[in-house]
């Protein structure tokens, strides 16, 4: 186990090489991060996409409101992230990139799970530094004062609050375990849903209370991947030692079946996630006020911290 203090100077010695640079878990890489994708783009995207193309729910401001909407991204562009370097991500990821996924190989299981955590690492940390330049302009241009509390430098300090416990939990719970190769240590709980078409992706790393910013609270990673052409497989991954609380978290999943389960995962990837991508025409079959409604429950997790409960017009399968 890493010490606190070692672990803070680990985060701003990171911090302050900047979110270009690959996030090898010695830290030592000099080489420049690049884009790879979060969810296999050749397997699992390539199942949900038509025409090389697949819907994500982004955010954005617009005139001084959050606004969350589906939008059509390429597969080049979908789930990528900057986290590893060329060599580093194609040495490590080989395995589950060009072999087919033995969900019962603790390896790749394990590197399927150590992918999302690192993206999430990579996705805070950009978050927190984006943040912070956003907040410093306003404190030169005058709008915020350094000296008073502020929605803006509330935000920046949370970000970086949440980008901060983020490291730490890779650093001590799925680097330790990469790099002893102890991935026992690393417990997966498997859903599989057989006979019906792929419609959604995803790859998240989150928080059983994501209210809460604790460096050791219990972290759960999700990812969903297509692996068929009438299959879907969805993986939560978690730390033996925190085996228990994980599992309350994803009870409602793995105590139902059918569409109660799937809408208890639908409300789940809305609530907790953000990196999951849809297939056009699954979007586009639903009615307006469906759509909307998917909108703003996703907004709402971010603007008013809303804890969704399953609604059967937030249905993602």
């Amino acid at each position: 186990m890493v010490k606190g203090d070692a672990l803070t100077e680990q985060f701003y010695a990171r911090a302050k090489r900047g979110y270009s640079r690959c996030l090898w878990p010695t830290m030592k890489c000099p080489n420049k991060a690049i884009n790879a994708h979060s969810v296999q783009r050749a397997t699992a995207l390539a199942l949900i996409a038509e025409k090389r193309k697949v819907m994500e729910l982004r955010s954005k401001i617009v005139e001084g409101q959050l606004r969350s909407r589906f939008e059509s991204r390429g597969l080049r562009q979908a789930s990528t992230f900057t986290g590893l370097c060329a060599e580093h991500d194609a040495t490590v990821f080989r395995s589950i990139d060009t072999q087919p996924l033995d969900f019962n190989n603790p390896a790749q299981m394990f590197l399927i799970a150590w992918r999302s955590v690192t993206r999430e690492v990579h996705a805070t940390m950009a978050g927190a530094d984006n943040l912070q330049n956003a907040l410093r302009t306003a404190v030169e241009d005058g709008r915020v004062s350094p000296d008073e509390d502020s929605p803006p430098l509330l935000w920046a300090t949370r970000a970086l609050m949440r980008a901060y416990v983020t490291h730490c939990y890779r650093t001590e719970y799925y680097d330790r375990v990469f790099a002893s190769g102890r991935f026992g240590d690393i417990l997966h709980s498997v859903v599989p849903i057989k006979e019906r078409q792929p419609v959604l992706a995803s790859s998240s790393f989150f928080a059983v209370d994501d209210r809460r910013l604790e460096r050791d609270l219990p972290r759960l990673v999700l990812n969903v991947i297509p692996s068929s052409q009438e299959e879907t497989t969805v993986i939560f991954s978690y730390p033996r030692t925190h085996a228990d609380s994980c599992r309350e978290r994803i009870q409602p999943i793995l105590q139902s079946c059918g569409e109660n389960q799937l809408l208890a995962l639908s409300t789940m990837i809305l609530d907790a996630t953000e990196n999951f991508f849809v297939r056009p025409s699954h979007v586009a079959g639903w009615p307006d006020q469906k759509r909307m409604r998917i909108e703003e429950a996703f907004r709402s997790t971010v603007t008013q911290d809303a804890d969704l409960q399953p609604a059967n017009d937030l249905m993602l399968f």
